[in-house]
Order: structure tokens, then sequence, then C-alpha cells
């Protein structure tokens, strides 16, 4: 049970990992201000 749940965890972190570092790329050239506001 508590490998599952351990397996499970994993796959979620990595999911939302990946999830989120393709998303900054995109957020990035969408929206440089909210990033960087000095410039």
């Amino acid at each position: 049970m508590l490998s599952t749940v351990i397996l499970v965890g994993l796959l979620l972190g990595l999911g939302v990992w990946m999830f989120y570092s393709a998303g900054n790329g995109r957020l990035v050239d969408q929206h440089p201000q909210a990033i960087v506001p000095a410039k």
C-alpha cells in the first residue's frame, strides 16, 4: 500500500513538474512583463 502511494506521488510530481516547466516557456513568451516587471 505504501509503495503504491509513493509511486503515484512520484508520477504526479513528475507530471506537474513537466507541465510547469513546459508552461513557463510559454508564459515568458506571452507575458514577459509579468516575469520581469523592471523591463
